[in-house]
């Protein structure tokens, strides 16, 4: 994902998802939170509902931005949560 799809949706503080959930395909609404860390805020894209982890990976990595649904967190392929701080 390009820096400027990224900003948009920090700037939007939303975004539709579309992913596969239970064998079928749903779009389903992410929010932008700013979760403290002991390092400082990080932004998750966050839903309420179960999500799987490999649909949670795939999300992670085409938005660039860590991801939480329910208990499950994700951050991007080869990043940490520190490459966030700030945004």
């Amino acid at each position: 994902m390009d820096e400027h799809r990224r900003a948009r949706v920090l700037k939007m503080g939303e975004v539709d998802i579309r992913l596969k959930r239970m064998g079928m395909y749903q779009v389903l609404p992410f929010k932008i939170e700013r979760r403290d860390t002991p390092i400082g805020k990080v932004p998750y894209l966050c839903s309420d509902r179960a999500i799987e982890m490999p649909e949670l990976v795939r999300i992670s990595n085409e938005f660039d931005l860590p991801v939480c649904a329910q208990k499950n967190k994700v951050v991007p392929r080869g990043k940490m949560e520190k490459d966030y701080v700030g945004l």
